[in-house]
């Protein structure tokens, strides 16, 4: 993977995983909000499985987003998705 490729997967982590805590950190939400977290949060491991370490594994672990927010906000997609192979970084 190239240079480039890398600061791009870096960058959109950060701000994916940044953008997922403004929502977490809102008083009230949406169930559209919670949605739009959740896919943050899915997008931001996503792209520290090419680019992060440990550590970033570590704090990106939304596993448990999901379950905080319900199926409602997790939606059918999710529960589809869950029992399939290679969902998580480094599978």
């Amino acid at each position: 993977m190239s240079q480039t490729e890398q600061e791009f997967h870096r960058k959109v982590a950060v701000e994916c995983f940044n953008k997922t805590w403004d929502y977490l950190e809102k008083k009230e939400r949406t169930l559209s909000d919670e949605q739009t977290m959740l896919s943050l949060a899915h997008s931001s491991c996503y792209h520290w499985s090419f680019v992060g370490k440990a550590r970033n594994f570590a704090i990106g672990d939304w596993a448990d987003l999901a379950g905080l927010l319900g199926s409602e906000a997790a939606g059918p997609s999710h529960n589809l998705r869950k029992d399939l192979p290679g969902n998580m970084p480094g599978e």
